[in-house]
């Protein structure tokens, strides 16, 4: 927890290209709790609008997003209003994972998916690494004027 608050505090801080690159801050109310949570996760912004994120299936914080719900992100330190939710259509997940991993290779090896021999996203890899993943899809709507 103690590592999460300090990335969480660097993400909203002047020093945030240090992370901002490919960490932003995701914020958004518990939907049984009600409390405010701020987790730090890796993200890729496939268009314009429109942020991917994935998780481990056993972790819970992404079922928050089953539906549409809304958040709120910290990104590349501006505060953005958006809609999360969350995806666990296996080949929706795979078509995800393989855009995240196209854009950074380097994560391939922690995800376990490996290259063809033309260079792609090996297409088993990616099938097994989605059954043990989620995707959260966020679409952003507009700047946010002070946090919720």
């Amino acid at each position: 927890m103690a590592f999460n608050r300090f990335v969480a505090s660097l993400l909203q801080s002047r020093l945030h290209p240090i992370l901002s690159g490919n960490t932003l801050l995701l914020r958004y109310r518990g939907r049984r709790s009600g409390q405010l949570i701020h987790l730090p996760v890796n993200y890729l912004r496939v268009e314009t609008g429109r942020l991917l994120l994935t998780s481990r299936r056993e972790r819970v914080w992404w079922r928050n997003f089953e539906g549409s719900y809304p958040v709120e992100v910290v990104l590349r330190g501006v505060r953005l209003l958006g809609e999360a939710k969350s995806v666990e259509d296996p080949a929706a997940i795979a078509e995800g994972l393989d855009k995240i991993l196209q854009a950074r290779p380097a994560w391939a090896r922690g995800f376990g998916v490996g290259r063809d021999s033309n260079g792609s996203m090996n297409a088993g890899d990616l099938g097994q690494a989605a059954m043990d993943r989620v995707l959260v899809v966020i679409e952003l709507l507009s700047e946010a004027s002070a946090p919720s």
